[in-house]
C-alpha cells in the first residue's frame, strides 16, 4: 500500500451536517487507483459544523491489504475498523472516552452520507464479503471488517505455505548425519571418554557393569587361603570413586555402586553440528 500516494489525496469533505443529534460521526467514500490498484477510500467525519474539512481518519483498503491515517497525528496503524473489545466501538473513536458504548449505540451514531457510499461499498467487495454481512445499511462497518478477516487469513495461508516450502527445500539440501561421527566426537571431547564400572558386591564376589561396552563382568575380589580360591577368578575390589578398567572392552572408568533402588543415572549434554548449506550458506 503506497501510503505516502494516499496522504496526497485531497480530502473529500463533507457538505453538511447530519440534523440528527443522535449521529456523531459520517463516513464518505470514493474509488482511487493508487500504484496501479483499485482501492476505496473511507473518511469518517465528526458530525459537527466545524468538522467538515477534515476527517478523523482515512481508511484505505484494497482487496489485499488496508490501513487507518489518523489524519491528527498524520500516522498510519494497522488497527482494524472495529474492535472486539466490548464498549470501544470503532477506530475513530476517542480512546479517551470511557462511556460504555453498545452495537445499537453505534448503529445510531454512525452514518453514511449517503446511499451511493453503500452501493460503493457493496459494489467494491466481493461476493465473499457480502454474503457474511448483516443489516448491511445499518452495520456497513461489517464490510470493511469481514475483508480484514479475509485478508489476514490469506496471509497466514501464505506464510504456512512459504514456510513449509523453505523446510522441503532445506530438507532437500541438507546431508545425512553421521551420527556415529558425532557420537564419537561427544565422546571424545566433551565427555573426555569418562565411563562407568557400577558394581554390585556379593560377599565376596562382585558383578561390575561398564557404562562403554554394557558388558558385566564378575569374579572374587577378596582372595581366599585355600588352593580352590586362590586358582578362582579374580578382579580389583571396586570402590566408589575409584578408578578402574573394564577387563572386556579394556576402556577405563570410574567405579559407581548400583544402589539399592537401581535407579538410573545419565548425564546428557546438547551438541550442535553446523554444516554449510549448499554453495553460499
Amino acid at each position: 500500500m503506497k501510503k505516502k500516494a494516499i496522504e496526497k489525496i485531497p480530502y473529500l469533505t463533507l457538505p453538511a451536517c447530519d440534523p440528527d443529534e443522535k449521529v456523531m460521526y459520517i463516513g464518505r467514500t470514493a474509488w482511487k487507483t493508487i500504484g496501479g490498484k483499485l482501492h476505496i477510500i473511507l473518511e469518517v467525519y465528526e458530525n459537527r459544523a466545524d468538522c467538515l474539512e477534515v476527517p478523523v481518519v482515512r481508511y484505505a483498503t484494497t482487496k489485499e491489504n488496508w490501513g487507518v491515517y489518523d489524519t491528527e497525528s498524520g500516522t498510519w496503524s494497522k488497527k482494524g475498523i472495529k474492535s472486539y473489545i466490548w464498549g470501544t466501538g470503532l477506530c475513530w473513536y476517542d480512546e479517551r472516552i470511557t462511556r460504555h458504548v453498545t452495537w445499537k449505540d453505534i448503529q445510531e451514531e454512525n452514518h453514511l452520507h449517503s446511499g451511493e457510499d453503500l452501493s460503493r461499498i457493496r459494489n467494491f467487495f466481493g461476493e465473499d464479503v457480502r454474503k457474511f454481512c448483516i443489516d448491511q445499511e445499518k452495520r456497513w462497518w461489517e464490510y470493511f471488517s469481514r475483508n480484514e478477516k479475509i485478508v489476514e487469513e490469506k496471509k497466514k495461508g501464505n506464510r504456512r505455505r512459504n514456510r513449509q516450502s523453505r523446510l522441503e527445500e532445506r530438507i532437500r539440501n541438507t546431508p545425512l548425519l553421521d551420527e556415529q561421527a558425532l557420537f564419537d566426537w561427544a565422546d571424545g571431547n566433551i565427555f573426555h571418554r569418562q565411563h562407568y564400572l557400577y558394581y554390585k558386591k556379593h560377599g565376596s564376589v562382585a558383578d561390575v557393569c561398564c557404562s562403554a561396552c554394557g558388558g558385566v563382568d564378575s569374579g572374587k575380589w577378596k582372595v581366599g587361603q585355600s588352593y580352590e580360591e586362590i586358582c578362582e577368578r579374580h578382579i580389583q575390589e571396586p570402590r566408589e570413586g575409584m578408578a578402574g578398567r573394564c577387563r572386556l572392552c579394556g576402556e577405563h572408568g570410574t567405579y559407581k555402586p548400583q544402589g539399592k533402588a537401581r535407579s538410573s543415572w545419565e548425564q546428557k549434554k546438547n551438541v550442535f553440528l553446523a554444516e554449510r548449506y549448499l554453495e553460499e550458506g
